[in-house]
């Protein structure tokens, strides 16, 4: 019997293809057919052992919390974000929602493309050619009249000076007082679109543009040119030894290749395709994938050197055996850090039609450093 496809996932698409049509070049394939993407919900954790380190939890032990249409969660979750004042901030097709542990809220109608929640509790909401501050309850809009390029949002960042910027579908911009200044040749950059953007902790800027990578130095107004080829980039980020990390939608996970002298090997891939990644406080590195679920894995500075982990989905056989089951899902997961501090290893996973909320409890079963790991 053909599955039916829920509405929520009918909009997500409608959604992605709207927001990715503004970009200068074409995306991938593997993009545009996602509809017709199956994959799997994982009701055991899978842990395999084949790095001799000493063990860590499974992924089966964390503690698992799903929010549904039952307990009125919104369908389409697209983004994530946490205030420091406790509230989570869901950017969904049909807008944006704050839910405070208890109850979902809209709050504001319409389409949203980013969140970026900053330490002082401003939430910053990425919209088509603007964007929104939310402070102490009041909300300042930003327009093409403000020096907004008029594109769609992909990503805030602040650099080591503390200027927000944020990159579009239309280039990149900087927040200088009450005005966007758009940023081209005056500053060596000329692609027409901007995704990811990074600080790392040498206080280098890193932006993901166009099919490449640019780096701007502390007190610089030159990107330098990396000389790196990527396909799609929509995160870029630092793990604890320093080493950086960028997700590609059609291709891989895998270490920027600068040519540090930092594990793993710069030719270390995660072959699946993702939009978003982070590294929690427990320095395991969680991978959002595009059909194939969630995916993480804990010191992946352990991975054997030059070591390409490629991630297939399981047969009806391993299905069988594992207590899989079959189920529709939509190929993209959202993914953000627990703020409150009060667990060690915690966070939030979006996906339609749920909401998940992660926590590592006391103990559990372990399973080895270096070990790729599945929320299907």
């Amino acid at each position: 019997m053909k599955a039916a496809v829920p509405k929520s996932v009918v909009s997500v698409f409608a959604h992605l293809r709207e927001q990715f049509s503004g970009l200068a070049t074409a995306l991938p394939p593997t993009i545009s057919t996602w509809r017709t993407v199956w994959t799997w919900l994982l009701l055991a954790g899978l842990c395999t052992a084949s790095f001799a380190f000493e063990t860590d939890r499974t992924i089966a032990q964390y503690v698992h919390t799903a929010l549904g249409q039952k307990e009125g969660a919104p369908g389409g979750v697209l983004a994530l974000a946490q205030t420091t004042d406790g509230f989570l901030w869901l950017e969904c097709v049909d807008g944006l929602y704050r839910f405070d542990g208890v109850s979902f809220e809209l709050r504001r109608p319409g389409i949203t493309y980013a969140l970026l929640a900053l330490p002082d509790g401003d939430l910053w909401i990425g919209r088509k050619s603007g964007v929104s501050l939310l402070r102490n309850g009041q909300v300042t809009d930003y327009t093409v009249n403000d020096g907004m390029p008029a594109g769609k949002v992909a990503s805030f960042a602040k650099d080591s000076e503390g200027t927000l910027w944020v990159a579009t579908s239309a280039g990149l911009a900087r927040l200088e007082g009450n005005r966007w200044k758009q940023v081209g040749a005056a500053w060596n950059f000329h692609e027409a679109y901007a995704t990811g953007m990074l600080l790392d902790r040498q206080g280098t800027f890193w932006v993901a543009a166009g099919h490449t990578i640019l780096s701007l130095p502390r007190g610089s107004q030159q990107f330098h040119t990396t000389g790196i080829t990527t396909t799609q980039v929509w995160t870029l980020v630092e793990a604890p030894n320093g080493k950086l990390w960028m997700s590609e939608t059609s291709r891989e996970v895998r270490p920027i290749p600068l040519g540090r002298d930092l594990p793993p090997s710069d030719k270390t891939e995660f072959v699946i395709g993702s939009i978003g990644i982070l590294y929690d406080r427990e320095r395991t590195l969680w991978m959002t994938t595009i059909g194939q679920g969630m995916r993480r894995v804990r010191f992946p500075e352990r991975i054997a050197a030059k070591n390409l982990i490629r991630v297939t989905m399981p047969s009806k056989a391993s299905q069988k055996l594992t207590g899989l089951r079959i189920t529709w899902l939509p190929p993209f997961w959202s993914i953000a850090k627990e703020t409150s501090g009060s667990e060690p290893t915690a966070g939030w996973i979006g996906r339609v039609p749920n909401l998940f909320h992660a926590r590592e409890p006391p103990s559990g079963t372990r399973c080895k450093p270096g070990t790729l790991e599945a929320i299907r």
